[in-house]
């Protein structure tokens, strides 16, 4: 497990302390869920990109905007 993964779920603990177990659980998973989209979406848009495919058709197939795409391919580039 990376450390981002180690602090993440350590901070959700604690906030799961201040909140209540069953809310703090829920918390967590809420932002378990959100985080493993946003990876899969960069992960399938780099393998686009590397395809060849452009943005717009990115778009389409993800379902993602073009802000988001915009965002990965910077990202990627650097």
């Amino acid at each position: 497990m990376c450390k981002a993964i180690r602090d993440f779920k350590r901070e959700c603990i604690n906030e799961g302390k201040k909140l209540g177990l069953d809310e703090g659980k829920k918390l967590g998973l809420d932002e378990g869920m959100r985080i493993g989209e946003e990876n899969a979406i960069r992960r399938i848009v780099q393998q686009l990109l590397s395809m060849s495919y452009s943005l717009l058709d990115i778009c389409t197939i993800t379902g993602a905007s073009e802000e988001i795409v915009q965002k990965i391919v910077l990202a990627t580039q650097q």
